[in-house]
C-alpha cells in the first residue's frame, strides 16, 4: 500500500514539474516541442491529479 502511495506521489510531482516548465516556455519553445500555446494552456490548467 505504501508503495502505491509513493508511486502516485511521484507521478503527481512529475506532472506538477512538467506543467510548471510549460508555463515558462515561450511560443518558439512550444513550437519546437510540437505543442501549440492553446494545448500548453489546456495542460497547465489541469490539476496535478489529472493526467
Amino acid at each position: 500500500m505504501i508503495r502505491i502511495i509513493k508511486a502516485k506521489q511521484q507521478l503527481w510531482n512529475t506532472r506538477r514539474t512538467s506543467r510548471n516548465q510549460l508555463k515558462s516556455m515561450d511560443k518558439r519553445l512550444l513550437r519546437d516541442i510540437g505543442i501549440t500555446p492553446a494545448d500548453a494552456l489546456t495542460e497547465i490548467r489541469k490539476p496535478f491529479w489529472r493526467g
